[in-house]
Parts: structure tokens; sequence; C-alpha cells
């Protein structure tokens, strides 16, 4: 990831209120909120600036189309959110749906309306960030809906509003909504699947918001790949072929990544607003290496480590002068790092999360597959049966 750079809490929580209008300015976005406390913040899981990122595009696009006409910013909203920004607080969101309740009577409502706005009850999976956000944006799907078709910001102070830290890991924090009213001035999207759809996918919106998530993806990828060579020494199958068969799929598929950020930022374009936003497709490439990458990265850990990740004794702590007891400790370290990352509960549903966030991988091959610009491709196929053609039809000399 970028270097990080010493510059205080408040230029990146402005930062994250707006798009970059330059080149250095892009290429530091990739540092993101990792920037708040030094790097040492519960922001850091990419999901804060997933939120700020969608607002900040939507936001400085509202004027344009297509939003204008489909997903227009509304003014209640507008005032929230520089009020926001001039407060300096912060917002975080979820990719996950909300479970509804069940009662002794059955299921209950995700949401209750009337007249002055939405009543939510459920649950629903965030990062630890929500423990310390001032605002939830909550993508809502209601009953029978494949999508999200209403989207609001919820203060984390709301009546009703509960967030709980997992019990087993300080990653993950649960959000209960027990009938948490959102009045109608914090409804930024009200029953609308198209204009939640473009939310999702239009690049004005996407592209910075995913390409900050993908460049998380790169930094954490770098991590497991360094603790999967470090395994293998340890554990001798470094001399392997097939171990080093998968760990060279691993380096391209790191490699890949850094190029697809790379690209983004190469071919940076200019929005209707000023903005200069990464390249959309080597953003959503990018995205799909980096689950793809994460997932092949945690079971070869897990395949390297085997069941000595499930077994690690309690050697002597690294005061111990004896360089044998720190060796040990060093092994020791290693094995318990790997089972962090590729082990446990927790990796087991952070690499759910990593791969499925953004819906089925094969949906999103197939969202890749519409969005590409295929009269490029088209064209080039065309010339080159032009030039087939032009070679068959030549006056053949005896």
């Amino acid at each position: 990831m970028t270097e990080r750079r010493e510059k205080s809490d408040r230029y990146w929580i402005e930062r994250a209120y707006s798009l970059p209008h330059t080149l250095e300015e892009l290429k530091e976005r990739r540092l993101g909120l990792f920037g708040l406390h030094g790097g040492q913040s519960a922001f850091g899981e990419g999901l804060a600036d997933y939120a700020h990122a969608l607002l900040a595009g939507w936001f400085e696009h509202k004027e344009t189309q297509p939003f204008r006409d489909i997903a227009r910013f509304p003014l209640s909203a507008q005032l929230i959110y520089e009020r926001s920004r001039k407060e300096l607080g912060l917002m975080t969101t979820s990719l996950q749906r909300i479970r509804p309740f069940r009662s002794a009577n059955g299921t209950i409502p995700v949401v209750e309306r009337n007249s002055e706005g939405i009543a939510v009850s459920g649950s629903q999976t965030f990062a630890a960030d929500a423990a310390h956000a001032g605002q939830l944006l909550v993508w809502i799907r209601e009953y029978g809906d494949e999508a999200p078709t209403t989207l609001a910001l919820v203060p984390t102070g709301s009546e009703g509003l509960k967030i709980r830290l997992h019990p087993e890991t300080s990653s993950w924090t649960t959000v209960l909504y027990d009938r948490v009213f959102i009045p109608q001035e914090r409804i930024l999207l009200d029953r609308n699947a198209a204009g939640a759809e473009l939310i999702r996918s239009h690049p004005f919106v996407q592209a910075l918001a995913g390409y900050q998530w993908a460049a998380r993806q790169l930094d954490v990828l770098e991590l497991l790949t360094g603790a999967a060579f470090a395994l293998a020494d340890q554990t001798g199958l470094s001399k392997d072929p097939d171990i080093q068969y998968e760990l060279g799929l691993l380096i391209q598929e790191l490699e890949s990544l850094k190029a697809l950020l790379y690209a983004a930022e190469l071919e940076a374009e200019r929005s209707p607003a000023g903005a200069l936003l990464p390249a959309p497709v080597p953003v959503a490439a990018a995205k799909r290496v980096g689950g793809d990458g994460y997932r092949r990265a945690s079971e070869l850990i897990h395949r390297i480590g085997g069941t000595e990740l499930l077994d690690a004794p309690d050697f002597a702590a690294p005061s111990e002068r004896s360089e044998f007891h720190r060796a040990k400790s060093r092994e020791h370290d290693i094995r318990r790092l790997a089972w962090r990352l590729a082990g446990d509960e927790e990796a087991a549903r952070r690499r759910q999360h990593e791969r499925f966030a953004f819906g089925d991988p094969i949906e999103r091959s197939k969202e890749l597959y519409r969005h590409y610009p295929q009269h490029q491709l088209r064209e080039r196929y065309r010339a080159f049966r032009r030039a087939i053609d032009a070679q068959a039809y030549e006056p053949q000399g005896r």
C-alpha cells in the first residue's frame, strides 16, 4: 500500500468527504482512512472508505446525468452531509443484508412505513468500525427484494439501535435494529431499485470506492503472501514442487492486482464534475482478483500449516536468553499469525466476506463483461478479418 504519511486525522477525514482532482490526490487515496491515528485505526477495514467514497461520488455528481433523473441527492441529506463534514464525523456501511427477527408469531418485517419515515427491525453484520462511527450508511432490502431498494443515513445513537462486538473476535460487530425509526430527511433513496443500482454500479460513484477497496485488498494480500512464504520455509515445504507452484500462482495474483491498480491510475479520466477518477474496468477486475487472491492465499496457508496450526504449543517468552527458545518463539509467532489469518473462525468469516461482499463472483464476472468496452476488441477482430479477406482476393501470380 502507499506509504503511510504523517498527516493529521483532520486531513484524512476531510479527504474522505471529497473526490480527487489530481493524479497525486488519486494515488494518495489508496491509503484512505488507514491514515487515521498513524495507521492504527478501527476504520482500516475499508468499509468506512467505501461508504464515504459512495456518498462523495454521488454528492459531487448529483446535478449530472443520470443521477439528476434517477437518484437525486436529497436536499435534507445534503445538509446532513455538510454538517458531518464540518464536524469531522465518520460513517461506515455494511454490504451484508439485514436479517429479520423472528418471534412466536413469525418473522418480524424488516421495514414498517408511515408518512413520517420508516422503522427498521433486524440484525446486520458490520466491521469493528461501526462501534466508532457516528453514522451508518444502511442498505435495506425489503421483503421479496433481490437487491437493496432503500438507502438511509442512520445515527449510531438512534433509539433502539445497539452495537455488539462479537465475543470471539474484535473485527466484527452486530448491529441490532429494534424498531429504529428513520425520518424522511435521512432516507436517501426510498423504494428506488433503479437508483440503488445506479449508486452501486455507476463509475462516477463506484470507481473510487472500488479502487480504495482493491488497494486495501492488496495490502492484506501482501501480508497473507508473506505469511505463506514464512510458513513454507518453517515447515520445509518450500522445497515441494506443488507448493512452489501454488506460491507462484499467488505471486501472479499479487502482481496482477498491483498492475490493475496501476492501470486504473494510468487510465484515470476526468468526470463531468471535474473529479479525476480511476478507470472503472481495471478497478472492477482488481476487485475480482483481490477476492480470488484472498481465497487462494488463505487456503494455501491452511494447506501448508496443516494440523500444526491447530497445535501451537506455548513456547518460552521472547525475553528468554536462550537462542533455542528465541527460535521456538519465532516459530510459534509464525504459526499463530497463520492461524489468525487463515485458520480460525474469524478468518473463515473474513474469507467469505472478501469473496462475496460484492455479490456472487459469477454475477460480478457478468457485470465486467457488460461494462467492458467491447467495441475495441470487436474492431481488432474486424480489422483482422479485413486483412485476411484482402489477401484472399488478391490476384495470384503465376
